[in-house]
Parts: C-alpha cells; sequence; structure tokens
C-alpha cells in the first residue's frame, strides 16, 4: 500500500469511530516508532460526563483494530495499543488471547495486560458492528480489557471463561484502568 492508501484506510476508521453515537467529533492521532517502522493510533473523547476515550490503532500490515474504551491517559494507552499491534505482527493474537506487557503506566495502575474481546461486548463500541476496508477486506475489531496480575493469574488457571465468569461475578468495569 502507498502512503496515500493508508492515510485513506485510517480516516476511513476514524470516520467510523467518530460515527457512534457517543464520540466526539475530533480525533487525536499520534505515531510511535516501533523499532521496525511506525505504528499509528488515534484516540476519541466520549460525549460523556467523564473523560472516557476510545483509543485504537490505525493498522498498516493487518486488518485488526484493537480497540479499547478507558478513562485512563489517552496517550499512555495509545502507546500500548502500538506495542500491541507491533507484538501481533510476530504472535498473531486473536480473541480470547491475553498479552502481558512491562510497562510502567500499567504497573502504576495495578494492570499487567490485557485481555482481547469481541469489541461488540463493549455497548460502547456494539455500534461498529463489523466494517470493511475501503479496499472491501473486512476488519476484525478486538477490545482490549485492561487486567490485574491477580486476573491473569486466575485466567491462567482457569481459563477464559473462568475469567469471564469472574467479571461477571464482581460485575467488572471494563472501562477503568485504574
Amino acid at each position: 500500500m502507498t502512503n496515500q492508501t493508508y492515510e485513506q484506510e485510517h480516516a476511513h476508521i476514524i470516520n467510523n469511530v467518530l460515527e457512534l453515537e457517543l464520540a466526539t467529533d475530533k480525533a487525536k492521532l499520534l505515531n510511535f516508532d516501533s523499532g521496525t517502522g511506525t505504528e499509528y493510533t488515534a484516540y476519541v473523547k466520549l460525549n460523556v460526563s467523564e473523560e472516557i476515550y476510545i483509543v485504537f490503532n490505525l493498522p498498516t500490515n493487518s486488518n485488526k483494530l484493537f480497540m479499547t474504551v478507558t478513562d485512563g491517559d489517552p496517550e499512555s494507552i495509545a502507546y500500548l495499543i502500538s506495542e500491541l499491534e507491533n507484538a501481533d505482527k510476530s504472535k498473531g493474537f486473536k480473541v480470547r488471547d491475553t498479552v502481558r506487557f512491562n510497562n510502567d503506566y500499567l504497573i502504576k495502575n495495578d494492570k499487567v495486560g490485557v485481555l482481547l474481546l469481541p469489541a461488540a461486548v463493549s455497548n460502547i463500541l456494539s455500534d461498529l458492528g463489523n466494517f470493511n476496508s475501503l479496499s472491501d477486506e473486512a476488519y476484525e475489531l478486538l477490545l482490549c480489557v485492561f487486567i490485574s496480575a491477580e486476573d491473569y493469574s486466575f485466567q491462567k488457571n482457569f481459563g477464559n471463561d473462568g475469567l469471564m465468569d469472574k467479571f461477571a461475578r464482581e460485575n467488572r468495569d471494563l472501562i477503568a484502568i485504574s
């Protein structure tokens, strides 16, 4: 793909996110050097009383959109999403995978990684549905839910279903980073 094609595709993704009912009308674009290239991300503030953001990658070599809805610092979260996209190139993450990070921002917030779920489980992101790239390739939308060391250990011992049951029992807030 050419740079112009990437820019058009990224604009297409951002427009889809901006069409969400709670999204404001602006997106902030960020890019991070991954050592193997540049990872592009964006975030959109939601039109709610709290500081809540949708943070997501703008893929360049994949059809995966890693997304989260968070009350955390959007630029720190965007950096994590860019690391996730970069790691995905070699690991090939899929729904229900857990990914551990060694990241100061996560550690400060008592988190150690993410659980990847279908974006449709998020009330806010479910309106995105399934959408295709400009070349008509379907995007895979993955919700990144931040997990603690306890959650990570629990998932390793009891599996994803066990962790999801734990989240349901605890009425887990999938947005909160702290």
